[in-house]
């Protein structure tokens, strides 16, 4: 079985605050995220790199700028 490397789970906290924030419009299942969050490391990564005045989004451990992408909040 293939080890995950540091950036693929950072690809999989992204993806999925994304496309959670997205959802509405998406209509993915809850069983979709819960996959996503199987991926992820308990690392904390900021989406954005370079960004400032970010928050934590606890439920997918991502520094949010709070500029951009405000749609979800957990």
């Amino acid at each position: 079985m293939k080890q995950i490397t540091n950036k693929e789970y950072e690809e999989w906290q992204k993806c999925g605050y994304i496309l959670e924030s997205m959802n509405t419009e998406l209509g993915l299942s809850v069983e979709f995220f819960d996959e996503c969050r199987k991926h992820i490391s308990k690392a904390k990564h900021t989406l954005v790199r370079n960004s400032q005045n970010n928050i934590l989004n606890k439920r997918w451990n991502l520094y949010i700028s709070q500029k951009k992408f405000h749609s979800y909040k957990a």
